[in-house]
């Protein structure tokens, strides 16, 4: 059995959760200046041998908006949202690889989009509880609807897709217009409301940590 444990060591203190597992997960603020932040992760081993290393990362004051797209018939109303894009890089001190990850933020949840050492991948986290793993989405100007069944993980509130749709993101990347609509336990709809401008910032830096064309 391999165990594991987090501890923010400097920085900004941040709420985390699943501080005993592989993958850590924290909420990030909102910041007005950049914030540099620090774990150490200690690893230990069934013969009770052990290896610490520590994770640094910067979270950055992105002067982006995110505001409700309300028109699409899935989305609830009643409420605004206005949260910044998140962008956030670490290094491992074990291998050395790096990982860049953008989080979008909306009412239920947020959508990430994660590169390691160029290689992409993306996920959605919430609060609440999932209850069956349905997504359906939709996607720039036009009215089409998608749906797919995810994985739930982390105590259901993950949901990880089965493999990456690199349609998802080309259109994701030329619109920034989107409605993802996921199943809450007993509670009705989750939805995540993306409608950003002034967005080819972050387009830019996310573009360059997975040396994504320009056509993506």
């Amino acid at each position: 059995t391999i165990l594991y444990s987090w501890e923010q060591v400097s920085g900004i203190a941040l709420t985390s959760t699943a501080t005993d597992q592989s993958t850590l997960i924290f909420s990030v603020p909102d910041v007005i200046q950049d914030e540099d932040v620090s774990f150490k992760l200690t690893v230990t081993d069934g013969s009770n041998k052990s290896a610490s290393a520590t994770v640094n990362f910067t979270i950055e004051d992105i002067p982006l908006g995110l505001a409700l797209n309300s028109g699409f018939p899935l989305a609830l109303f009643g409420f605004e949202d206005a949260h910044k894009p998140i962008i956030r890089t670490t290094t491992s001190q074990l291998d050395g690889s790096v990982t860049t990850s953008i989080i979008l933020s909306s009412f239920d949840g947020n959508f990430n989009i994660v590169c390691r050492n160029g290689s992409p991948s993306y996920h959605i986290s919430t609060e609440h509880v999932t209850n069956d793993g349905d997504i359906q989405y939709r996607i720039g100007p036009d009215d089409t609807v998608f749906s797919e069944r995810w994985f739930e993980s982390q105590s259901f509130t993950l949901l990880l897709p089965n493999g990456y749709n690199q349609t998802l993101i080309q259109r994701l990347y030329q619109n920034w217009d989107a409605v993802f609509q996921f199943d809450e336990f007993a509670s009705g709809y989750g939805t995540i409301n993306l409608n950003l401008s002034g967005f080819p910032v972050v387009i830019d830096k996310t573009r360059e940590a997975c040396n994504w064309p320009e056509d993506v």
